[in-house]
């Protein structure tokens, strides 16, 4: 499976800032193609009947979805912002609970 490639804007949500900056978009395509890279390594045998791909795909679609928190944003841009107690953790994993109870598990099948 190829994803197609992404063209980064300084206007774009961004998941890191240093060493340099990049996008939450081209990080989740990274992470993405990486699962796709492990998946296609393992063994036909390795995977005891089930296949583990899609619901491991829709965990690296949300797992920094929480850095889109515009505070989050304001952290990595270097300005004023309310984040200091918060992890971006804990927001991208509620939207993937809600993704989940919303499709009644659906996007994982």
């Amino acid at each position: 499976m190829m994803l197609p490639a992404a063209e980064p804007r300084s206007s774009e949500l961004l998941a890191k800032n240093k060493p340099a900056r990049i996008t939450l978009l081209q990080h989740t395509r990274d992470v993405m193609v990486t699962v796709l890279a492990i998946h296609d390594s393992l063994p036909p045998g390795s995977r005891d009947g089930r296949d583990m791909l899609k619901p491991t795909l829709v965990a690296a679609l949300f797992h920094d979805l929480g850095k889109a928190h515009p505070d989050f944003q304001k952290l990595l841009r270097d300005e004023e912002n309310h984040w200091s107690l918060r992890r971006h953790e804990i927001i991208s994993a509620g939207l993937l609970a809600g993704a989940i109870y919303s499709t009644g598990t659906r996007c994982l099948d």
